[in-house]
């Protein structure tokens, strides 16, 4: 069950890849968080409400949505509420009910190119259902970070904890705990506290455009005045646009695009 959620994940991904030129985005409302995206069966359907994986998904959004049927294997992305719905912008099916997709070669996913190194994938024990979620760090706690009130577990080896701080955007894929996986939700941080985690790290990337990351390591952040000037590595368009008057495209600095 676990190497089919990984299937489903990979070839209904390639599918929203292929179908999101075709889609015209949501508009954020008040409220809504990162996008995310997984794969699961319909396990209840309640008027433009579906449940996947123990997951409440509004349909509402989805333009021209397909028949969904309890049972049927789907592929959802779409908006993280603040109350923890999902707004759906594409759904796919996968599969009917009681169908189970015969595997062919795994497409590979095409992901978009992001600031900064991208850190080694974490090791993963258990099969959670895999998303992506994207947003602002609102705390940190050890190696355990929160995004839209989701707690994330980074390997406490990633690189990437030296550099993050509250307040970075970033991209995370990871798997959702759930009752089936080895792993615990709880984790004990201290004699006295414990932190439910909701999802494992496998990858985590920066994507702050304010945080300038080189391939050796070094980071420069920019301040939001004109002092601590960027690095001549760092592209830094947003300070050298607003403290030297440039597009941040200049010829000094083509080689860091």
């Amino acid at each position: 069950m676990k190497t089919l959620r990984r299937f489903l994940f990979l070839y209904g991904l390639t599918a929203l890849i292929a179908l999101a030129s075709l889609v015209l985005p949501v508009a954020a409302q008040d409220g809504t968080g990162g996008t995310i995206s997984f794969t699961g069966t319909v396990s209840a359907i309640s008027g433009t409400q579906i449940t996947v994986n123990g997951l409440t998904v509004s349909l509402e959004a989805v333009e021209a949505a397909p028949e969904v049927l309890v049972g049927m294997q789907v592929t959802v992305q779409g908006l993280l509420l603040a109350d923890g719905h999902i707004m759906a912008q594409i759904i796919v099916i996968i599969a009917p009910p009681g169908v189970t997709p015969e595997p062919t070669a795994s497409p590979t996913p095409t992901l978009e190119p992001t600031p900064g190194p991208s850190p080694t994938p974490t090791a993963v024990t258990g099969g959670g259902v895999v998303v992506v979620i994207e947003g602002p760090v609102e705390a940190i706690n050890v190696n355990i970070i929160t995004i839209y009130n989701i707690n994330i577990v980074i390997n406490a080896d990633d690189p990437v904890l030296a550099i993050i701080q509250i307040g970075d955007l970033v991209r995370v894929e990871g798997q959702f705990v759930d009752d089936d996986d080895d792993l615990t939700e709880w984790i004990r941080i201290d004699n006295d506290t414990q932190i439910n985690i909701t999802i494992i790290a496998i990858t985590i990337v920066i994507v702050d455009i304010d945080v300038n990351i080189d391939v050796d390591g070094t980071v420069w952040r920019d301040p939001g005045n004109c002092d601590n000037p960027p690095p001549p590595w760092a592209p830094a368009h947003g300070w050298r646009r607003r403290c030297e008057g440039g597009s941040g495209s200049d010829d000094d600095h083509d080689d860091d695009d």
